[in-house]
């Protein structure tokens, strides 16, 4: 019997060790910090609408003639709750990497886009009011990790971080 109890002691102890090392890593595909470029067009380039629209373009920051699906986009207004604000707004990627939302959205936003086998790009940009405006979304590959255990011989890799391109009008 007590042999019994020091084997299910041993055990219990290897299985928190293990639960204890199975925490996300660096490399893991959190948030990144993507460089933002801000290009600032006249209106009469861009055109106004009567709807506001925010077109996303997504593409593969290593291959950027390659256009990524099905990436999931969240947008929300930056700030306390208001009512009658718009709340958050939800788009996915067709298969041309393109996506688009009408909104009603004054001020800064929060832009959150992820997909699996893609970094998550977080950031936040402000919206000029009655303006085409474009957000060229470039993803970086999220490194793979199968073992519990990294290998100590395989250091950490720096995979191509995401970058944005967001084309507005300029002030006028």
């Amino acid at each position: 019997m007590q042999t019994v109890f020091a084997v299910l002691t041993v055990f219990a102890g290897v299985a928190s060790l293990a639960c204890a090392h199975a925490r996300p890593t660096s490399n893991s595909p959190v948030a990144a910090s993507p460089s933002i470029a801000i290009v600032e067009q006249p209106r009469a380039v861009l055109g106004s609408t009567g709807s506001d629209r925010l077109i996303f373009v997504v593409r593969s920051v290593v291959r950027p003639e390659m256009p990524i699906s099905d990436v999931s986009i969240t947008v929300r207004p930056v700030g306390p709750e208001i009512a009658g604000r718009p709340g958050r707004t939800w788009a996915a990627t067709n298969a041309d990497g393109v996506a688009s939302i009408a909104h009603s959205y004054v001020g800064e936003i929060e832009v959150t886009a992820h997909r699996v086998g893609y970094q998550q790009l977080s950031f936040h940009v402000a919206l000029a009011v009655h303006c085409r405006q474009t957000l060229e979304l470039y993803m970086g590959p999220a490194p793979v990790t199968l073992a519990v255990f990294p290998a100590p011989s395989a250091p950490p890799t720096a995979e191509p971080r995401g970058r944005v391109v967001f084309t507005t009008c300029a002030p006028t």
